[in-house]
């Protein structure tokens, strides 16, 4: 397991983190992608209602903009065949953006114990 999140970890810097965490520079998006790959790390598929409902006022106005950029990144695509859910394209996906957020997380604690 550790090998396994290893090279989800190297591949995702060197490949994702570039192509899409720098492509989010909203602070909203990040929070609301970190939202969706908190939770459940191999996780390969969501509902926006369900989404919505974890996320901030602000976090649901930019929520369907953020959906957007994401399928225009590739990072997550559309299912044809239920309205309203939305699918990452492969587990390296959804794994690194989970590594991500428990990052996200553990940056968070450590600011707030240091004030």
């Amino acid at each position: 397991m550790k090998g396994i999140l290893s090279a989800a970890n190297v591949i995702g810097d060197r490949y994702i983190q570039p192509e899409i965490f720098a492509a989010l520079r909203s602070e909203r998006y990040r929070s609301i992608l970190r939202k969706i790959a908190d939770d459940a790390p191999l996780q390969l598929q969501f509902r926006r209602a369900e989404l919505v409902r974890d996320l901030t006022d602000k976090e649901k106005k930019a929520m369907d903009n953020f959906l957007r950029r994401m399928e225009e990144l590739g990072a997550l695509k559309r299912d044809p065949e239920i309205h309203g859910r939305y699918q990452f394209p492969n587990h390296l996906h959804t794994l690194y953006f989970h590594i991500e957020a428990q990052r996200a997380k553990q940056t968070t604690k450590t600011k707030n114990k240091n004030r």
